[in-house]
C-alpha cells in the first residue's frame, strides 16, 4: 500500500509541478545529474562558418543594391531611393555589427575548449 501511495505522490507532484520551475533548472533530466554539456570545437567551427556566410551574403547584397541605384538612372525614383537607404543601414549592420557577433559566439562556444 506504502509503494501505491508514493507513486500516488510522485504523478500528483509530477502534474502540480510549477513549469517555470521545470525549464529553470539545472537539473539534467537526461541523466540524471546536473552536469552542464560544452559543445564540442566543430559545433563552433560550423556556427561560425554559418554565420560568416550570412554576413558576407549581408553585405554582397546591400552593395549590390546601392550599386545598382547608383549606376542605372531608371532606378533612382523615390521609392528606389528609399529601398537603398534601408541598404545602407543594413551595410553597416553587416560590416560593424555581425563580424563582431561572429567572434562573440565562435568565442563562447570556443571558451571551455580552449582553457
Amino acid at each position: 500500500m506504502d509503494n501505491a501511495l508514493q507513486r500516488a505522490r510522485l504523478l500528483f507532484n509530477m502534474l502540480t509541478a510549477d513549469l517555470t520551475t521545470v525549464i529553470t533548472s539545472d537539473y539534467n533530466w537526461t541523466t540524471g545529474g546536473s552536469r552542464e554539456v560544452s559543445p564540442s570545437l566543430l559545433h563552433a567551427v560550423v556556427v561560425g562558418t554559418i554565420l560568416a556566410f550570412i554576413d558576407l551574403g549581408a553585405v554582397v547584397g546591400n552593395a549590390l543594391v546601392i550599386l545598382s541605384v547608383l549606376t542605372n538612372p531608371k532606378l533612382r525614383t523615390i521609392t528606389n531611393r528609399f529601398v537603398a537607404s534601408l541598404a545602407c543601414a543594413d551595410l553597416s549592420v553587416g560590416v560593424l555589427v555581425m563580424p563582431l557577433a561572429v567572434k562573440v559566439s565562435a568565442g563562447q562556444l570556443t571558451k571551455n575548449k580552449l582553457n
